[in-house]
């Protein structure tokens, strides 16, 4: 079983619109983990919500890497290269890289 983060009672809309932040305030309990690790998010009726991976001290606690249960290498590297496209575009565009 995946270690759990819990949300406090009515704070789990912004995850159920899939926004992928998780401050602070909106954690109920978190399980010992070590910085980065990928926790299971719950809201406080025990629905599942997301994988999120976790930082402690920030008020931004959290941010949801997949909000299906299964957290598997392809959506990791979905995610990572929808980043490097985009930033391609950006930077490329404006030929950011080579006028410094």
């Amino acid at each position: 079983m995946k270690k759990r983060a819990i949300l406090k009672p009515s704070r789990e809309k912004s995850l159920l619109h899939r926004h992928p932040w998780i401050f602070s305030g909106a954690i109920d309990s978190l399980p010992e983990f070590e910085q980065g690790e990928i926790l299971e998010v719950y809201s406080s009726s025990g629905q599942y919500l997301a994988q999120a991976y976790f930082h402690k001290d920030n008020s931004l606690a959290a941010r949801a890497l997949s909000f299906d249960r299964d957290l598997e290498d392809v959506v990791l590297n979905k995610h990572l290269d929808r980043a490097i496209e985009l930033r391609k575009k950006v930077f490329c565009q404006k030929n950011y890289l080579f006028s410094h």
